[in-house]
This record gives structure tokens, C-alpha cells and sequence, in this order.
């Protein structure tokens, strides 16, 4: 009896076995269909250049730590820009084509709109950009640039600028709501603009702490010329000691990273 049990369990088990070892049809799925659009697009419709560190990490692009790229010799000014693909399959080879839009700028300047009135449009012969670009299969990020004359926006500085960029392809849906961007550029982040505020110490009335509120500078450039014969100092936010009552005129002198060209602000200190 035992061992007419004993097998009935084994053969109850061996067709458990095989049932769970059933042949299960995968059935075909269709992805989503990809889109290719412009990062840099995700932060709104005006890409800005507006100062002298300003990184990408809130728009991603591929490669580029920050907005812009200085090339080597200081001729050109590059704005490392790309065409993502999205969807779960990157698909086949895809050509994208990258346009000057500058109807774009046009039509986004006035009250209420992306642009102020001053914004001017960047002359056509002073910037450059790729005509498109090449997804290679399985490929999800294509970079290009915008490259423009550094000399030009040197010899304007205070102005700002904008082109107008778009994609398209017919060979892929572009993201209609991330196919176009203005990168902005606003050429005051090219000069050092030092300034600078002061309080008597309460303990010392010869001394003066002073506060370096200074923008678009290198802060290893900085000199402070305390206007009493002392040795200059290159501290950022330096304290100093007076020889006596008296009105002494201090001055930061501060040099922008990007030109080289010096800024210097004066006030006047009056020590009792």
C-alpha cells in the first residue's frame, strides 16, 4: 500500500513538472514611436549666455559642463548645443536638419514676450552652425555648436543678441514643443564689473573691512590700492588698517576671465 502511494506522488509530481514547463509564445511588440528634439529646449523657449560660468546640468548636453566654450586661440565663441532621440528603441540611421530661424527672434521680442525690444538679432556674418546632423543606429545624442565671431561680441559689449535655431527631419517626428530654441546672448558678462562695500570696525576706527561684491571678474585678479601708500592686496574681501584720520580713496581693480580687460571702481573712505 505504502509503496503504491509513494509512486502515485512521484507521477503526480512529474506531470506538475510538465505542465509548468509549457511553451509560451513571446508575442511581437510594437515601441513607442522615438522623437528627436533639443535639450536645450526643456528650460523654455530662450536659451541664455549671461555670464562667465553658467553650467548645462538644468539642460542637458552631451559633453559640455557649460554654455559655452572659448576656443583655444580666443577667435571663436562656442555654444555646445544637441538633438537627443527618445523612445525605448533608437531605431535605424536618422539625418536631422538644424536652421537658421530668424523669424523665431522676431516674433518672440516685445511687452510679454520671451525678448525685450533691445535684443538685437546676431548678424548673419558673424556665426556659424552645423546645416544638420546624423543619428547612427542605436545613436540617441547627435552634438553640434553654434559658433560666432568672439571679436564681434567683444567690440559690443553691454548689447545682447539672439539666433534662432530649429530642427526638423523626415525621417523622424521631431517633439514639436522642443524643435526650436533662442540662444541669447548678453555681452555684459564679457567685462568685469568690480565693486565693492565698506564698514568702519567698531573696536578700530583706522580699520575698514571691506566686501567684494564684484561680477563677471576672475577673483585671482582682484588688487585693492587702499589709497594710503600700503601694499595693494589680492584678497577677495580684505581688512585694513589706516595710518590715521583722514579720507583716503580705495580702489578694486578686477580683470574679466574671458577678455583680459581690466575694471577698476573707487570710493572714497573717510576714517575719524
Amino acid at each position: 500500500m505504502k509503496r503504491n502511494i509513494i509512486k502515485g506522488i512521484i507521477l503526480l509530481c512529474g506531470c506538475l513538472a510538465l505542465a509548468s514547463c509549457r511553451y509560451e509564445e513571446i508575442v511581437p511588440f510594437d515601441y513607442p514611436e522615438g522623437q528627436v528634439y533639443l535639450p536645450v529646449a526643456y528650460s523654455g523657449t530662450v536659451y541664455a549666455i549671461d555670464d562667465i560660468s553658467l553650467p548645462t546640468y538644468d539642460t542637458p548636453t552631451s559633453g559640455a559642463p557649460y554654455r559655452y566654450l572659448l576656443s583655444d586661440d580666443k577667435t571663436r565663441f562656442n555654444v555646445p548645443l544637441s538633438v537627443y532621440r527618445s523612445g525605448l528603441n533608437p531605431g535605424n540611421a536618422v539625418t536631422v536638419s538644424i536652421a537658421d530661424n530668424r523669424q523665431l527672434v522676431t516674433d518672440s521680442k516685445g511687452e510679454g514676450k520671451a525678448l525685450s525690444e533691445s535684443v538685437e538679432l546676431l548678424p548673419e556674418s558673424v556665426y556659424s552652425c552645423n546645416a544638420s546632423v546624423k543619428f547612427d543606429e542605436g545613436q540617441i545624442v547627435a552634438p553640434f555648436s553654434l559658433q560666432v565671431d568672439f571679436s564681434f561680441l567683444k567690440q559690443n559689449i553691454g548689447k545682447q543678441f539672439a539666433a534662432g535655431i530649429s530642427i526638423s527631419s523626415k525621417e523622424q517626428t521631431c517633439n514639436p514643443k522642443l524643435s526650436s530654441v533662442i540662444v541669447l546672448i548678453d555681452t555684459r558678462f564679457l567685462q568685469a564689473e568690480p565693486s565693492f562695500v565698506f564698514a568702519i570696525d567698531a573696536a578700530d576706527s583706522l580699520k575698514a573691512v571691506f566686501n567684494n561684491s564684484s561680477r563677471f571678474a576672475d577673483p585671482a585678479s582682484y588688487s585693492w590700492d587702499f589709497g594710503d601708500g600700503s601694499v595693494k592686496s589680492s584678497e577677495t574681501n580684505p581688512a585694513h588698517v589706516f595710518p590715521a584720520a583722514g579720507s583716503y580713496t580705495v580702489s578694486l581693480t578686477a580683470i574679466n576671465p574671458l577678455t583680459n580687460e581690466k575694471k577698476t571702481a573707487s570710493e572714497e573712505v573717510v576714517i575719524k
